[in-house]
């Protein structure tokens, strides 16, 4: 199929009417649709906006005071319809006038049919192109005018090559500031953080390639501070083009805020929560002491038992209050990459195990983001083994892959955790002890989406996986 098949009409302009109709029969014979032929300008535009045709052929002179290159601009500009030129002036003069009209193309009388189904092909694949890059960059346009950031691109010395979006909102300084080197981005950074972006940005120039992310402040024109999030790749230059840096930033001054004002508040509430539990587990320790003189005094057997069973009731109450000091804060503090066989060998080293062995199989560069309490997981894991093992002799722990997750295994050789409590070993007050080391130990990985569960055959032991997902892992270096 030609693309004479596929579109197929044109409008033919022409003030000679046995021209016109040569034309119009060469056409048809091609296969194109050409169902008028026009003498004079004004009806051609018209014609143009009913038929919308796919190509007009446009000659220069025609009947009346309005020109063919007048009509064309007309046509092009009101329809975006593509127009070549069928003239037999070929003067510079009338050229360097139809050149004004961003013709597709300019054909001089006579010609042959051949050359003019040419010429048509060519011109509305074109247009059909540049159709593309329209819509491509009114796209584009409408996302860089309506972005709340910043996209750029950077020579790899940091000079601006552009920058489009929010640049005068977040900066205070226009585009062409940048643009004319009126002002850099790097006299923008804060004092404070300059010390470091400045050589980062000197290890960056060295760097072939490189992609990553940062936070820094910068100084608006006006003197107040900003924070910045900014996403930087440095693309490697190429035969055909040099190397350059390309990215975006963004404004993140209220998100900070929010986190400096969440930050005080729960420094506030911790600093509340040691006061209220140092107040409280003074006021057990005098409550222990009075119960204890009391089963000096009292020698009644069941008063002695009341006595002995609100003892225990209040130490259990003084252990739970005593365990919220390691917990209260969970969440608090910003997630970080952490050696796992490090942490592990923290909390072994934290617990009395003998005469259980326990074995770390873990690559000493692997690391995890993970909340900064990490360490009491492993530390409850360890607990867990101990208390409910009874017959153990070993805890392993080891890594492996699964559906493209890292998973972290604690096992051990004990009587393992029967069916029906693997799930609700996690759950809150269950257990020998406080019962909420478990609970918190899942509540801490999931701040960073990672999971746990017991997947342990009862008769073999018990076996936790630490589901790790892809982006949360990385090996050191």
């Amino acid at each position: 199929m030609t693309l004479a098949d596929e579109a197929g009409t044109i409008l033919i302009v022409e003030d000679e009417f046995i021209t016109g109709t040569d034309i119009q029969n060469s056409l048809i014979d091609m296969g194109y649709r050409a169902p008028f032929v026009i003498n004079n300008g004004p009806e051609a535009v018209r014609r143009a906006g009913e038929l919308r045709p796919d190509v007009v052929l446009m000659d220069i002179t025609l009947r009346g005071e309005m020109s063919g290159i007048e009509a064309a601009a007309r046509i092009k500009a009101d329809l975006g319809i593509p127009v070549i030129f069928l003239t037999a002036h070929s003067d510079e003069s009338t050229i360097d006038k139809a050149v004004l009209s961003e013709p597709f193309g300019y054909i001089i009388k006579s010609f042959d049919p051949r050359s003019l189904h040419i010429s048509i092909r060519m011109a509305r694949y074109k247009h059909a192109m540049d159709e593309k890059l329209r819509v491509s960059e009114d796209r584009y346009r409408g996302f860089v005018q309506n972005f709340l950031g910043i996209a750029f691109r950077f020579d790899p010395d940091f000079s601006v090559i552009f920058l489009h979006g929010a640049t005068e909102s977040i900066t205070g300084y226009k585009e062409e500031d940048f643009m004319t080197g009126a002002v850099s981005w790097e006299q923008l950074l804060h004092p404070d953080d300059a010390d470091c972006i400045v050589p980062q940005n000197t290890m960056i120039r060295q760097c072939r390639e490189y992609a990553g992310s940062r936070e820094y402040r910068i100084l608006r024109k006006d003197g107040e501070v900003r924070w910045i999030f900014e996403l930087l790749q440095k693309v490697p230059a190429t035969l055909l083009s040099p190397s350059y840096m390309q990215g975006a930033c963004y404004d993140i001054t209220d998100r900070k805020i929010a986190e400096d004002a969440i930050r005080i508040a729960n420094r506030k509430l911790n600093l509340l929560n040691n006061i209220t539990r140092h107040d409280i587990l003074n006021s057990l320790h005098g409550l222990l002491g009075l119960l204890e003189m009391a089963q000096d005094v009292i020698k009644d057997p069941e008063a002695r038992l009341l006595l002995s069973d609100m003892q225990i009731s209040t130490g259990q109450i003084q252990k739970q209050i005593t365990f919220t000091r390691n917990y209260q804060d969970v969440g608090v503090k910003t997630p970080v990459w952490q050696g796992i066989a490090s942490c592990i060998e923290r909390a072994v080293l934290a617990i009395s195990h003998d005469p259980v062995k326990v074995s770390v199989m873990v690559d000493k560069n692997l690391e995890i983001f993970a909340d900064p309490l990490l360490e009491k997981v492993f530390y409850n894991l360890l607990d867990n083994g101990l208390r409910y093992g009874d017959t153990i002799t070993e805890i392993r722990f080891h890594t492996e892959h699964k559906d493209h997750c890292l998973v972290l295994v604690c096992e051990d050789d004990g009587v393992g955790v029967p069916l029906p409590e693997k799930e609700c070993r996690f759950e809150q007050c269950v257990g020998k002890n406080t019962g909420m080391g478990l609970f918190l130990s899942r509540e801490i990985l999931m701040i960073t989406s990672i999971t746990i569960r017991e997947s342990g055959d009862p008769c073999k032991g018990a076996r936790f996986e630490i589901m790790i997902p892809p982006g949360s892992w990385r090996m050191k270096g």
